[in-house]
């Protein structure tokens, strides 16, 4: 039984742009990434020359229309240049990610000023943020408190946000905050999406966190108190804020699919070249069963989770035909997607410093930072249990056409 209505929703249209798109990125990661990683792991930057070479690439104006200044592009071709720059350096993959957050929120319901202003800027190089984590709503959005209250032409923000990544970079940052007080039986309800910059009178950056991976944008905490935000900077209708967000996020959990994707290739990459070269016992370690069957297993998951996550991909391109509500078929193959790969990820990087062996956890191998940041996917853009209770609650919507409530 599949729950789609036709097989030909499991069509994959890869064109040869896709692939010379692949071979650049793949090209520019390896002749300019891989010297620095060293670098970005220990000053948890990115080096600025490294910056403006992305910048001078156009990657942060793939999936932007060409009116506002954008290449354009689909869906696919965003997730092969996260996957690909994630292969070596996976931060890389968390500033696109995040970028796209703002770039989806405009061009789904933005005005068209909004658009001339924000996303011209944006492809010009300048990446933007999405904040809607609080120190008490991770996964559960509905219940964060920051407010958002009218005041004529303009509204102030008030709250805190947490664990928001690409702050030293971004120019600008959409958050989400309530513009009516929280209904109890409702929390979804009330909320609202605004675009703020980040010198913003009101809106101090916290303290960077001290997390186990992702270095080169670790995340920071967020302070609005009465933040000025021009009433203009409103993004679609308000109130329906939450509403944007659940599908701003079945968007972003397929490019934390393929960010994960790039790290799991790397971590395969790395541990068949080691056990190919390697020699223990008068042989190639590859020639122990124990370990060759590990890397099938390493292969296997990786193929599987490359056609998951171009899938979803290929499959989240009919939201933008359908700003007004969240398609289920998209939150289904984004939620798959980013259980399947993420953990693929992190299978990969375990296997891949158990065969490198003591060399595994050395600093210098950089073979302990893909298990790491590696960890870190299974968790943002929504938990893998989350994923999970995503994929159970749309399932008997898609198959059977009725609501089963879990939990």
């Amino acid at each position: 039984m599949t729950p789609f209505k036709s097989i030909d929703i499991y069509n994959i249209p890869l064109k040869p742009e896709h692939e010379l798109l692949r071979k650049t990125i793949r090209k520019f990661s390896e002749e300019k990434l891989e010297p620095v990683w060293r670098d970005i792991e220990v000053q948890d930057k990115i080096p600025e020359d490294i910056y403006d070479e992305i910048i001078d690439l156009g990657l942060f104006s793939i999936g932007i229309p060409e009116k506002y200044g954008g290449q354009g592009g689909d869906q696919i071709s965003k997730i092969i240049v996260i996957e690909e720059l994630s292969r070596i350096i996976p931060s890389l993959g968390v500033i696109l990610d995040t970028t796209d957050f703002p770039i989806l929120s405009l061009i789904l319901w933005g005005s068209e000023e909004q658009k001339k202003t924000f996303l011209t800027d944006i492809a010009k190089g300048n990446p933007a943020a999405g904040a809607y984590t609080e120190p008490q709503a991770g996964s559960w959005v509905a219940g964060i408190q920051t407010t958002a209250e009218r005041r004529g032409n303009y509204y102030l923000l008030n709250g805190r946000k947490i664990f928001i990544s690409t702050i030293d970079y971004a120019k600008y940052i959409v958050v989400l905050a309530r513009t009516s007080p929280p209904n109890s039986s409702k929390l979804h309800e009330g909320m609202s999406l605004f675009i703020v910059e980040r010198d913003a009178p009101g809106l101090k950056i916290g303290s960077k966190l001290n997390i186990m991976g992702m270095r080169g944008d670790r995340p920071y905490e967020l302070i609005f108190e009465d933040a000025k935000i021009p009433a203009d900077n409103l993004i679609g209708r308000e109130g329906e804020g939450y509403y944007y967000t659940m599908i701003l996020l079945n968007f972003t959990r397929i490019n934390i699919a393929a960010q994960a994707l790039g790290i799991a290739q790397r971590a395969f990459e790395k541990a068949m070249d080691y056990a190919l070269q390697r020699e223990a016992f008068g042989k190639k370690i590859y020639q122990f069963e124990g370990l060759s069957f590990k890397i099938s297993d390493m292969f296997t998951r990786i193929q599987a989770s490359r056609l998951l996550t171009y899938w979803a991909a290929n499959i989240s391109e009919e939201q933008f035909k359908h700003p007004e509500k969240a398609l289920p078929e998209v939150a289904l193959a984004g939620s798959a997607a980013k259980v399947f790969a993420t953990e693929t990820a992190e299978y990969c990087a375990r296997e891949a410093v158990q065969i490198h062996g003591g060399s595994g956890v050395d600093f210098e191998t950089g073979i302990e930072r893909y298990l790491r940041d590696s960890v870190i996917t299974t968790i943002y853009e929504g938990t893998n249990e989350i994923q999970r209770y995503i994929i159970a609650r749309f399932l008997p919507r898609i198959v059977y056409g009725t609501k089963v409530k879990i939990g």
